[in-house]
């Protein structure tokens, strides 16, 4: 049968279609194994192979199953995939003039990486065969000429059920990526007209740690527009520093990560500019950082968690507004360099940076809170400071040439600060505070400024040799401008109602010695200023400023103050209060060119006397000086009997002291005071010896300048410097009276007539009063200066006579004369012994084989002590004998120094029961 030409061509057409079939269907599948174990086989330098290939050439479809390449050893496959599918656009690829791919889905793809000590891995044989140049391939005839890149697309990638094993031993590295998913809309050097969304989406498990990220995009637009989104939940960091090559010397022991973020970027179009933005939430919890090494692994850094809202990132107009930034319970510990701090709560809110210009930034926030926070600096100058709350409005930070700072306002709760002064650690708490308008940039050109501040509520504590305890109720700043460069100035500082006392100690110190620096205080404090003034000129001068700059103080005033002082130096100790003081200073200079000030002082003392202190000057100028005139007026005299018990043994019964001062500072710390001094109706009460008291005649010299109208009138000029740390203007004072008294009792025409005035018979009711050392009888230097100008006085007055009263103190002159007699038994025993065996052990043997024969003599030289002490006690005679030896050496001076002996009585002994120091007293006999 002969075929026609349609039959002729339907047979062809047919016969094409099968052997097209038989060779897609059966003979491509097999080319793909052949080609992967033979020409890959050779190019990898490793075994592959394929289990099961398919292909279907009227859909282009292919799908390969159990791909698998074979590890170094050729034992175990290092990378297996289990599906390979992929559809070709046959009639895209043919109008593109290359490969479209409509879709490409890979399944279970797995693989393993070893990573050895060096840093080499197992696939670095294959990656070496691909790396080394080809010989056939021919080079470039210039360098300038570029190859097109190869027209293609792949769309709809995906790849699933995939996952990775990475192992470093060496590095501590063992990383398992497992349930892998990636999405890709397409990747390709060609497009299409084709307008629509496709999902981009990347998910896996990091150990156990999910990731996830997904989004749209429009890939084929002018734009290019593209949003991913990503999650990731409880990514360890100490998993993630694991796999740094470098960790900058910090070990990550725990902590986690978890982000949602929101990636948007299109291209620039002829409408529209390019458009990166990043919005994202994230979080870190429970993160602890160490430092490395053994030393430094007690240096840490901790929080419980950090929270950031990143509203938007704009990385193209270079700037981010962040909506909040929260930290919890944030701890620093560095005990290397003697820091640590903490606190229960950080947050900041409404943050916006910007960093358009080349080395710019801008930062600015609508508030920041801190809760909780400590801090403690150690070291030579220890520094210690805590908030109870912290509150921040409006701040704003900008770097560029130079950093600068700017807050609206901050309000602070429940703070302290301690830190040393000299050598005291001072501690300051205040219930709040708050200030405004508050600047600071650095550099040469820089400042500090301050529109106002205000705390309340202020408690402090001045430890030294002890602690001591104040308050204020309020100190107020106004207007400070501080530049780099020249005069600091404020406005005005007010003090309102501060409350302190300062105790005298037993010793004579002050228990603020260590903060004045003065001295057993002085060494020390004068350390502290040099480490102080050492750190602040090095980061002045690192900062370009002054190291030293001139303050100028508007006003200073302080109101409503109050100043208790207690003298436990004296017994029973001394009480002054000072209430209601105020002082004002305008304007106060500190440093610089002299500057005239007005300086006015007042307060109440002991709720009575005024004081008042009014002057011209700035002392604390360079050449600090001040010209003022001061008064102290109705102050009850009976007020210092604790010092005049304690100094002369006399208390004060009655009286009232005046003062008026002139006052000179010059060269900031010359002092020098002209007092001029009025007691009224003063009265001395009765003797009352004890071991403190001098043997100043007191009563003496008040009667020497006692007028006619009852008063005490007399000057009292007292100067020192008041930059010596030894300087005590109690001490100044003390010396200047026993001055005072010596001149005025040194004056025989004064003296003569006072001592008519204290005639023991004719009505005379008292007498002068000389005390002597405990325990002896002989006459001392006091004792001699005073005894000179009596015998003046009574060779001026053949007529006088002299009584002389020797004065018994019980308490603590027996005491005296049974030391002096055990003594001088022992010198006496000593010295009859012969001269190479004069020891004080042979002497007690002597006497306590004498006074007590019938006691055990082989007892030990301080047992023998003890029981001889007791046994010489002196009775209440042998004390009487020692005062009227006073008595009798005190008349054999004047009848020696031309007094007839018929003009000298001696009289009974008198016998102080309380007193602890005797002595002689004296009158005129009319």
């Amino acid at each position: 049968m002969q075929l026609n030409r349609m039959s002729k061509i339907a047979i062809g057409v047919v016969s094409a279609c099968a052997l097209y079939s038989a060779g897609g269907f059966w003979g491509v599948p097999a080319l793909m194994k052949w080609a992967a174990e033979g020409p890959a086989t050779e190019a990898l330098g490793r075994k592959v192979s394929i289990e099961k290939a398919e292909f279907n050439p009227w859909t282009l479809e292919a799908t390969v199953h159990n791909i698998a390449m074979a590890d170094q050893a050729g034992a175990n496959p290092a990378l297996s995939i289990g599906r390979v599918y992929v559809n070709m656009a046959f009639l895209e690829s043919i109008k593109r003039f290359g490969v479209v791919l409509q879709e490409l889905s890979v399944d279970a793809f797995n693989g393993s990486i070893l990573i050895n000590e060096k840093g080499g891995t197992s696939f670095d044989d294959v990656i070496a065969r691909f790396s080394a140049p080809d010989a056939k391939k021919p080079q470039p005839e210039t360098a300038d000429k570029k190859e097109k890149p190869f027209p293609f697309c792949i769309n709809n990638i995906e790849l699933a059920n995939s996952g990775f094993h990475v192992s470093a031993p060496s590095m501590g590295v063992n990383e398992k990526i497992t349930d892998l998913e990636l999405a890709v809309p397409f990747i390709g050097t060609i497009g299409a007209d084709v307008e629509r969304y496709v999902t981009p989406k990347l998910s896996f498990k990091d150990n156990g740690a999910p990731f996830a990220a997904e989004g749209q995009t429009l890939p084929f637009q002018d734009s290019i527009a593209t949003k991913l989104h990503a999650d990731i939940k409880g990514y360890s960091f100490a998993h993630l520093a694991g796999l740094a090559p470098a960790s900058a010397g910090l070990k990550i022991n725990s902590g986690t990560l978890s982000l949602s973020a929101d990636l948007i970027f299109a291209l620039a179009t002829q409408e529209k500019p390019a458009t990166i933005l990043l919005k994202a939430k994230a979080s870190a919890d429970g993160v602890d950082v160490h430092m490395k090494g053994a030393q430094a692994e007690s240096s840490k850094f901790t929080f419980a968690k950090l929270a950031v809202n990143l509203d938007e990132l704009d990385l193209i107009k270079q700037s981010a507004t962040l909506g909040s930034v929260k930290l919890s319970s944030p701890a620093v510990s560095l005990p290397d360099n003697g820091v640590s701090s903490k606190a229960s709560e950080l947050a900041i809110g409404g943050i916006h940076l910007a960093w358009k210009d080349k080395g710019a930034l801008t930062l600015t926030n609508e508030s920041l809170k801190l809760l909780g926070a400590s801090a403690k600096l150690a070291g030579d100058l220890p520094l210690e400071a805590s908030v109870g709350s912290l509150s921040v409005s409006k701040g704003r930070v900008a770097v560029k040439d130079t950093i600068s700072v700017a807050l609206k306002s901050a309000d602070v709760g429940n703070a302290s600060v301690s830190l040393p002064v000299n050598a005291a650690t001072v501690t300051v708490l205040t219930d709040k505070a708050n200030a405004s308008g508050i600047e600071w940039a650095d550099g040469a050109s820089g400042y500090t400024r301050l529109a106002s501040s205000l705390a309340e509520k202020i408690a402090f504590e001045i430890a030294g040799q002890r602690s001591q305890f104040g308050a204020i109720d309020s100190v107020s700043v106004s207007k400070l401008n501080a530049p780099a460069q020249g005069t600091i100035s404020l406005e005005s500082v007010k003090i309102e109602k501060p409350r302190y006392r300062v105790s005298k100690l037993a010793d004579g110190t002050l228990d603020i010695d260590p903060l004045l620096g003065k001295r057993e205080s002085a060494e020390k404090a004068q350390q502290v200023r040099e480490q102080v003034q050492a750190k602040v000129q090095k980061v002045e001068q690192k900062t370009g400023r002054d190291t030293e700059r001139p303050i100028r103080v508007g006003e200073i005033a302080v109101n409503n103050g109050f100043l208790g002082f207690t003298d436990r130096s004296v017994n029973p100790p001394g009480e002054i209060r000072c209430g209601d003081v105020k002082v004002s200073i305008k304007p106060l200079a500190i440093g610089g060119e002299d500057t005239p000030a007005t300086v006015q002082t007042s307060a109440l003392i002991n709720g009575v006397s005024k004081i008042k202190l009014t002057g011209q000057g700035s002392p604390l100028a360079d050449k600090g000086k001040l010209t003022a005139k001061g008064s102290l007026t109705s102050v009850s005299m009976p007020f210092f009997s604790p010092y005049t018990l304690h100094y002369t043994s006399y208390p004060i019964k009655r009286g009232n002291l005046t003062v008026n001062a002139d006052v000179t500072i010059t060269d900031k710390s010359k002092l020098k005071v002209d007092n001029h001094i009025t007691i009224e109706r003063l009265e001395w009460g009765d003797y009352s010896p004890n071991a403190t008291s001098s043997a100043l005649p007191v009563t003496l010299a008040s009667a020497l300048l006692t007028d006619s109208k009852g008063n005490v009138d007399f000057g009292l000029p007292i100067s020192g410097d008041l930059a010596d740390p030894t300087f005590s203007i109690g001490e100044v004072v003390l010396i200047a009276l026993k001055n005072l008294i010596l001149k005025v009792v040194a004056s025989p025409v004064n003296l003569l007539t006072s001592l008519a005035t204290f005639g023991l018979g004719n009505g005379a009711t008292n007498s002068v009063m000389i005390p002597y050392v405990a325990g002896l009888a002989q006459m001392g230097e006091e004792q001699k200066q005073i005894a000179r100008p009596i015998v003046e006085a009574l060779k001026k007055n053949p007529k006088s006579k002299l009584e002389i009263i020797p004065v018994v103190a019980l308490k603590g002159e027996d005491l005296e004369v049974h030391r002096r007699t055990y003594e001088g038994m022992l010198k006496i025993a000593m010295s009859t012994l012969p001269a190479g065996q004069r020891t004080r052990d042979a002497a007690v043997s002597k006497v306590f084989k004498m006074i007590l024969p019938k006691e055990n003599q082989s007892l030990s030289t301080q047992q023998k002590e003890q029981k001889l002490y007791g046994a010489v006690k002196p009775d209440l005679n042998s004390v009487v004998n020692m005062a009227n030896a006073r008595a009798k050496i005190f008349s054999r001076m004047l009848v020696e120094n031309g007094i007839d002996e018929s003009r000298i009585f001696i009289a009974h002994h008198e016998v102080d029961e309380k007193g602890t120091s005797g002595g002689i007293k004296i009158a005129i006999l009319k």
